[in-house]
């Protein structure tokens, strides 16, 4: 049975636009498993105003870990705005008032980390808390409703890219889960890497997303119907994800991916208002998100340990839990 605290989310969820995609509770269920994960309301009457969602697991069959799921960009605390706290001094009390609520509430844990998304920009509450934090970025085009000028803001030799690439790569949407799951794994193969998450995870959250409308898989091909890259996509009414991209090594230099990502802004772009890169703090990688355009958007990645015996472990190990 479902316990108060998600009945209630859940009803919220599904009226709140402003929650982040990865903290929506269908989400959760896919990539977590409906019993793995659970949430922390910080309410006023009968108002919910806030809620810090998380994903519980056990390590080592001892530590309590609260964390991130696979595939999840972000896991947070969100906080309801309302026109009492449009002033920016009431708008930081409230924060701290209901970061401080949702903190409190914690259950007992031996780890913690999450990162929250870019809209949170204010973790002081937590710091006060005895918690640590990292600043990560990521990497956003903030308008994709008119795909010219989304175009236009990208970088010389990406729009040239797309430009060589024109009547010689055509972009489809595809169906199938598992070609996509077995391309993605053959890929990395090619480069000497493993695949790090399951075909029966993936099948979970791309069930989850499509049934929404939410989720589809677009691939790049070739005249002669080589397939030269593949991109999974989630999107809500505020942005789109750049979740998961798999690029065949024998055609990286084909111009595919570029045209495949512009082919995919358009798709997008009357369907949501953002589209997100899932930015990474590799160099090579963060470098190449730039070139499309794109806003560096910092977040926060914020832990906490509390058991001294997983302290001593990780430092040793030079590992995160």
């Amino acid at each position: 049975m479902l316990g108060e605290n998600k009945r209630k989310y859940i009803e919220l969820c599904d009226n709140e636009e402003s929650i982040p995609l990865f903290s929506k509770y269908w989400w959760l269920d896919a990539v977590c498993g409906e019993n793995n994960w659970d949430v922390i309301l910080s309410e006023k009457g009968d108002t919910i105003i806030g809620s810090l969602p998380y994903y519980k697991k056990k390590v080592k069959k001892k530590f309590n870990i609260l964390t991130l799921p696979h595939q999840t960009q972000t896991l947070g605390p969100w906080i309801r705005t309302n026109k009492d706290t449009s002033k920016k001094s009431s708008k930081i009390s409230n924060e701290i008032k209901v970061m401080e609520d949702l903190i409190q509430k914690l259950p007992q844990f031996d780890y913690f980390i999450q990162h929250f998304h870019y809209s949170i920009t204010n973790w002081l509450p937590f710091y006060w808390a005895g918690f640590q934090c990292t600043t990560k970025y990521t990497y956003v085009i903030p308008d994709i409703s008119d795909p010219d000028k989304v175009l236009a803001s990208f970088s010389y030799d990406k729009r040239k890219s797309i430009k060589d690439a024109k009547g010689k790569i055509s972009v489809k949407l595809d169906e199938d889960y598992k070609e996509f799951y077995q391309f993605h794994k053959k890929c990395l193969k090619e480069v000497g890497q493993e695949i790090s998450y399951s075909e029966e995870l993936f099948y979970s959250i791309y069930k989850a997303s499509k049934e929404r409308n939410m989720g589809c898989i677009m691939s790049a091909y070739d005249e002669e119907g080589n397939k030269h890259t593949s991109l999974f996509l989630i999107w809500d009414s505020n942005s789109a994800y750049h979740l998961i991209s798999a690029i065949n090594p024998k055609f990286r230099q084909s111009n595919s991916f570029s045209c495949l990502i512009f082919e995919s802004i358009k798709f997008l772009g009357d369907k949501t208002q953002s589209y997100d890169f899932e930015g990474s703090m590799i160099k090579n990688v963060e470098s190449a998100f730039r070139l499309y355009g794109t806003e560096q958007k910092a977040y926060f990645e914020v832990s906490k340990t509390n058991s001294s015996l997983l302290k001593l472990f990780l430092f040793l190990s030079g590992r995160n839990v």
